[in-house]
């Protein structure tokens, strides 16, 4: 039996991906946190994962705020897949993407997490997931929590017997974190497969 090729699509995928790794950076994804306003390594065991701490675990999150990211994301509903968005097209694609900030996670098990923790489009009141989710990833700085769904919002429980504190990967190197967390999901150019998707124009 003879191999499939792949198709021609198939191709122009592997090729932005390709070209989109080599062009990743910190100041690559940052994004202007006032744009509302002007607008109006101890060895990781597993693959870094983009996630939400799960409803079922206590969690951290790093206390240095200077490793919080604000970025943007594409996020696929049929799928659930995160795509990070490149700063410098970031204003082309805003219809498509929404603003989020990027928190290091560590868990129970010493597991690294990427959360991108929503924040409320541009111009919109934030609800009650948007506020007590950034509740718990404060209060996450300095205790173990866990969050779980109640309602429209978060119920943010601290754990009172875990006196221990998280072992963070030193040296802690936050821009390969967060590169092997989107190691195939950073969007740098309008032409990118994922936006011309959902623009109707594949």
């Amino acid at each position: 039996m003879s191999t499939p090729k792949k198709s021609n699509n198939a191709k122009t995928i592997t090729t932005a991906v390709e070209k989109s790794a080599g062009s990743f950076s910190l100041e690559s994804i940052r994004v202007d946190q006032n744009f509302g306003k002007k607008a109006g390594i101890t060895k990781q065991p597993k693959k870094v994962k983009v996630r939400k701490p799960s409803k079922q675990d206590f969690f951290r999150t790093h206390p240095d705020r200077k490793t919080w990211i604000h970025a943007r994301v594409i996020e696929l509903e049929a799928t659930g897949e995160v795509f990070l968005i490149a700063s410098k097209i970031e204003a082309q694609i805003r219809d498509q993407s929404r603003p989020v900030i990027l928190v290091p996670v560590i868990d129970r098990y010493g597991l690294v997490s990427i959360w991108a923790l929503k924040l409320p489009p541009e111009g919109c009141p934030p609800m009650g997931w948007h506020v007590s989710s950034m509740e718990a990833a404060e209060l996450a700085q300095w205790n173990w929590v866990k969050m779980q769904a109640v309602g429209k919002s978060y119920l943010n429980s601290v754990a009172t017997g875990i006196e221990d504190d998280p072992e963070w990967p030193e040296p802690f190197n936050l821009e390969a974190l967060i590169q092997e967390a989107f190691a195939d999901r950073f969007i740098d150019s309008v032409n990118h497969p994922v936006v011309r998707r959902l623009r109707g124009l594949v």
